[in-house]
């Protein structure tokens, strides 16, 4: 049976329709490029739609996430969204990584199965599976000797206390829900979910039914889950969050900037739940994942431990039969990246993914995930946000190798990037904040803040060296628009650069994060207006500091500034440090709540 507890679990992550991570004919040529014209989320390279066949084209178009899927293909793959069916007993057994040191405890028997019918019991040991010991094996094999062939025999040896015993049980059809979950000790409520598909609302509802009696806190596995249906993750969310969950869809259509718009909204209207919520991820949690995930983050119900998530923030339209009969009649698909998706508070995790609040590896991260949950469940009914606040500070504030923060005007914000690793030092275990900013410190600040790598062959730039500490950030930040060259094929990575030129690289950065930053800068000229407080600027960089300054309203009548003072203060041709870099991407992650 496969694992399922807050140690590891069993299984393979599943796919998912609408967001989804897919491996890439009866689709011609002719067609394919018609819908890629029609339906892509960006504008599509003629190049592209030069190519002459199918795999030439979506490999030129170099997007991961579009592919073609004959029938048998997509039959697969629409099954990977499901509940898991196999030849079984009906228990769900409590395994721990490496070898058993005595054999299977049996954590839950389900109902109208095989071994309820021959009497095995929660808190059962299975020592034994058709005269095979056991002891010593590693846990997945131990567990796999119990699936097999449906109608076939299986004997179990098992301990409960100190009495052994012996049953011969028939293996039947087992369904193991792609969600599912128990108590466990410390009043928390477990769940685990392996794909986003139709049932898993309903089986998160059904989870939160039968335990919310008992649990105090929930805690949500969602390692390894690679995607699923956007209404699915959100649904599941509004059981969470009500109509606060919700995720905006981004595509190429006829409105501002070239796009339109897409509101998702969970059905619920309130909440079922109004307990804590602990997440736990891994860097496989990705797709639909990320978005449960980050709606819980923006509405402040979950705590997030484990790693950084993966980083897919586009959906993909799968177009096959039932919607193209003309196109698919053979049963095959095209699935197609087809929108951007963005939080509750707009932004994206594409790339970036979903930051954790309390960072850890793989090995620790259940074991700190289950802490969190049971320090929450302990908490008086409406103070756990308060001991939730606690536990980040305290990690925000955490360790780092940085020597000369002490101090410092802006130490503070320079310490909790580093607490995430967001920014580094210089070798020598000192930041040096007081240094002039060169164009090659702030790509790499940025490429560390979004984990992102140059995904095009490099050599872009002459004058940056392939070996160069500095090279492949240089490239990516190119790559993203974040950066330019400065001409002639140029970087000129060690250029001081001007605090203008931080602002506008900054800027182009909140778009990119932040959809409700992107709109604004798309259909509001109220900086225009405004000039008067930009005078100083040259005219390239006064969009993207009005931006940062007064692009987004505070709910209170003002604005949000990511700069350290009002524009109209700081003087824009004056060379930029570290530390000043360090206090605007403090002040702008933070803002967006991205960095927790």
């Amino acid at each position: 049976m496969r694992r399922k507890t807050i140690l590891s679990r069993l299984g393979a992550a599943a796919l998912a329709l609408a967001l989804l991570l897919l491996p890439a004919q009866a689709l011609t040529v002719d067609q394919a490029r018609e819908l890629l014209e029609s339906y892509y989320v960006d504008p599509v390279p003629q190049e592209v739609l030069d190519q002459p066949t199918i795999p030439a084209m979506l490999e030129a178009l170099g997007d991961p996430y579009t592919n073609y899927l004959d029938a048998r293909e997509y039959q697969y793959f629409l099954s990977t969204m499901a509940d898991y069916t196999m030849g079984g007993i009906g228990v769900i057994t409590t395994l721990t990584p490496g070898p058993l040191d005595q054999g299977l405890e049996i954590d839950e028997v389900l109902d109208d199965s095989p071994a309820q019918a021959a009497g095995l019991l929660v808190g059962d040991l299975i020592v034994a599976v058709d005269g095979t010991d056991l002891a010593g094996l590693e846990a997945e094999e131990a567990a796999g000797l119990l699936a097999g062939e449906v109608g076939t025999d299986v004997v179990l040896t098992c301990l409960r206390q100190n009495y052994r015993y012996t049953r011969t049980l028939t293996r039947a059809v087992i369904t193991i829900p792609a969600t599912d979950g128990y108590l466990l000790e410390g009043d928390v409520g477990y769940i685990a979910c392996d794909t986003w598909g139709e049932e898993t609302t309903g089986h998160f509802r059904d989870l939160l039914d039968q335990m919310g009696d008992q649990a105090k806190c929930w805690l949500i596995d969602l390692r390894g889950n690679s995607g699923g249906l956007i209404t699915a993750a959100v649904d599941s969310a509004g059981l969470f969050c009500g109509q606060d969950a919700m995720a905006c869809l981004r595509q190429r259509g006829e409105g501002p900037g070239g796009y339109d718009y897409t509101l998702c909204v969970a059905e619920e209207d309130d909440p079922v739940t109004d307990r804590p919520v602990v997440l736990l991820v891994d860097g496989e949690t990705a797709s639909a994942s990320e978005l449960f995930t980050a709606i819980l983050r923006d509405c402040g119900r979950a705590v997030v431990v484990g790693e950084r998530t993966f980083g897919k923030g586009v959906s993909q339209a799968v177009l096959d039969q039932a919607a193209l009969p003309d196109y698919f009649p053979d049963g095959d698909c095209l699935s197609l990246t087809f929108a951007r998706v963005y939080s509750p508070m707009g932004n994206t995790n594409h790339i970036i993914g979903v930051l954790p609040h309390l960072p850890a590896d793989p090995q620790e991260a259940p074991g700190l995930a289950l802490e969190t949950a049971q320090a929450l469940a302990q908490a008086e009914y409406d103070l756990w946000p308060a001991v939730a606040d606690t536990l980040i500070e305290r990690c925000a504030a955490g360790d780092h190798d940085l020597s000369d923060l002490d101090g410092q005007p802006y130490g503070d914000a320079i310490a909790h990037l580093a607490a995430y690793g967001l920014v580094q030092g210089e070798g020598d275990g000192a930041f040096h904040p007081e240094d002039t900013l060169t164009r090659a410190e702030l790509a790499q600040m940025l490429a560390n803040i979004l984990d992102y790598a140059p995904q095009a062959e490099g050599g872009v730039f002459s004058d940056v060296d392939a070996a160069a500490w500095y090279a492949p950030a240089a490239e990516a930040m190119a790559e993203l628009g974040f950066l330019d060259g400065v001409g002639e094929g140029r970087f000129a990575p060690d250029r001081v650069l001007t605090r203008q030129e931080l602002f506008t690289a900054v800027g182009r950065l909140a778009r990119w994060l932040n959809n409700d930053f992107n709109y604004v800068a798309l259909t509001r000229e109220d900086w225009q207006t405004e000039l008067y407080a930009l005078k100083d600027y040259d005219d390239w960089a006064r969009e993207p500091v009005w931006l940062l300054s007064r692009g987004l309203e505070d709910g209170e009548g003002g604005f949000l500034n990511a700069l350290w003072d009002d524009p109209e203060f700081i003087d824009p041709r004056a060379p930029a440090t570290r530390a000043e870099a360090a206090q605007v991407l403090y002040t702008l992650l933070s803002m967006l709540w991205i960095l927790p």
